[in-house]
């Protein structure tokens, strides 16, 4: 599969028409209430407010499951909201679980605010290890209060692995900050495991098209928004999968994120090699249960070879027990958003130990 070829192609197409048939993604069922702030020292004398929209079920008595949730590259915490719904829904398989859902705003991103003071720092620069520090310290805010579980995409699911490697660097983990279960929704892929599309410099030429240099952020890439839509919800036929927003239902719901170039580049490899995760940061000894899903028409990587490689690297678990690959048209790089009961057989697994439905 020339995976390459197909992703710059959808990017070509989507330029020029978007499908004239998407489904309208529905208003979150649960109650959002709104962005909550956490104040983070990303470097010493440096801060961000990270902001958190907050999903509640519409159960008043519901006890158990809190789940945190870390956007990809480009994106915003809003794009978690469809997930919201389903999982915090009537319909979900995990209604008796999961009461609450935090989806995080990485810094410079949605709701968050920029770096401060801006003197001192451009949000350009933010770089991913200043998204695992977002990250943990979110997480040690909320620690104690209920069991967690925490849901990575893209890049954001890189920062939840690399927030585990900080950890255990650290003679901690997840776990100790109460993260029992851990879902990877096509991440993006650490060192050392092999990623074709950033090692063979196709990331880095394509990423190159949307740089820019903004007065007050610095260098950023910056997406548009109809070019957005086609990288991560067209499949590999040039087709948009039901559930599309269209662009300017991506912009109004703000879905759409610019990306500090700093960032962008360790993800591409630009700033030397990506970032490290260990062998087994996610073993059952760690503490920390792990679920991957990959998805066929996911252009970013190559399914299932590098998929499968890197749950296997992550959680030495062999017999795959808790990696689904997703098959059919319709499994996009973004299908948490546009159809998010491709979850179900991952959360069964999590939270009930069910692996009925693979």
């Amino acid at each position: 599969m020339n995976y390459i070829k197909l992703w710059a192609t959808g990017v070509t197409r989507t330029a020029f028409a978007i499908a004239a048939s998407v489904l309208m993604c529905k208003e979150a069922v649960a109650h959002n209430r709104g962005p909550r702030n956490v104040t983070v020292e990303l470097r010493p004398g440096i801060f961000s407010d990270v902001s958190l929209d907050t999903y509640r079920s519409s159960d008043r008595h519901c006890r158990g499951v809190s789940a945190f949730a870390v956007h990809g590259l480009a994106h915003t915490g809003k794009t978690f909201a469809p997930l919201a719904e389903h999982l915090l829904g009537a319909s979900s398989p995990s209604t008796e679980k999961i009461c609450k859902l935090y989806a995080i705003n990485l810094p410079a991103h949605g709701t968050s605010s920029l770096p401060y003071p801006a003197e001192k720092m451009m949000a350009g620069e933010l770089s991913l290890e200043d998204y695992t520090t977002a990250l943990l310290a979110v997480l040690k805010h909320h620690h104690g209060k209920k069991p967690t579980l925490l849901i990575g995409h893209s890049m954001g699911g890189l920062v939840v692995m690399m927030a585990q490697e900080r950890l255990l660097s650290g003679k901690s983990s997840l776990a100790r900050l109460g993260v029992k279960n851990t879902l990877l929704l096509a991440p993006s892929i650490p060192s050392p495991m092999p990623w074709a599309f950033v090692d063979s410099g196709a990331f880095a030429g394509l990423a190159s098209q949307f740089v820019t240099q903004d007065p007050v952020l610095g260098l950023i890439a910056y997406i548009p928004s109809n070019i957005w839509v086609g990288m991560f919800f067209m499949n590999q036929s040039g087709q948009f999968v039901p559930g599309t927003p269209t662009p300017a239902e991506a912009e109004s719901r703000g879905y759409i994120s610019f990306e500090p170039l700093v960032a962008a580049s360790e993800l591409a490899a630009l700033a030397g090699p990506r970032p490290f995760v260990r062998s087994g940061a996610f073993n059952r000894h760690n503490g920390t249960q792990l679920a991957y899903i990959a998805y066929e028409q996911d252009s970013f990587t190559l399914f299932p070879d590098e998929n499968k490689a890197l749950y296997e690297h992550l959680t030495e678990d062999a017999k795959d027990r808790g990696f689904f690959a997703r098959r059919g048209s319709t499994t996009v790089h973004d299908s948490f958003l546009a159809d998010p009961a491709h979850v179900d057989a991952a959360m069964q697994y999590l939270l009930h130990g069910d692996t009925d439905h693979k």
